[in-house]
């Protein structure tokens, strides 16, 4: 009786896991190289800062999913005093690879780059989960409502 009850148990708090689908690498690298090619298209980079900059880029990124991941609440967990203690750790290890990060983007890019780096990581970021919450929901894109741009939907010509 007693090894049914662990079964059981296993079964309960392994089948959540289980179902969380883990992301497909193939689709991680390509957002990886759509972030990384807009990235050095907004910061302007020169052929010798982008040969530099990628591999640490490439490192940052990794780094930072991993703490997502590591640190991720999940929504539906009863102790909300829990789901905020998580979370801001989650912040708090984010940050501590920003500042880590920032010693080494600053070797390879100018002052403004630097500064701009974080300004369009944050873009990017807030249009994925935008794109991801709008994907949810079964909304399709009108055309031209990727990279920030609105549509004109509704709205009149002059």
């Amino acid at each position: 009786m007693k090894h049914y009850l662990i079964l059981i148990l296993s079964l309960v708090f392994c089948l959540p896991m289980a179902a969380q689908r883990p992301q497909n690498p193939d689709v991680q690298e390509r957002f990886f190289e759509a972030k990384a090619k807009e990235m050095c298209e907004r910061l302007q980079l020169t052929a010798e800062q982008k040969e530099k900059f990628l591999p640490i880029y490439k490192a940052y990124d990794e780094e930072m999913r991993k703490t997502w991941t590591k640190y991720r609440v999940e929504k539906d967990s009863k102790n909300s005093v829990e789901r905020t203690k998580m979370r801001l750790k989650r912040q708090e290890k984010l940050q501590e690879i920003r500042l880590k990060y920032l010693d080494k983007f600053s070797k390879v890019l100018s002052g403004n780059q630097v500064e701009n780096f974080y300004k369009v990581e944050n873009d990017i970021q807030e249009r994925a989960k935008r794109a991801k919450e709008s994907h949810r929901r079964g909304e399709k894109k009108a055309y031209g409502e990727h990279r920030g741009q609105r549509s004109n939907k509704g709205q009149h010509r002059k």
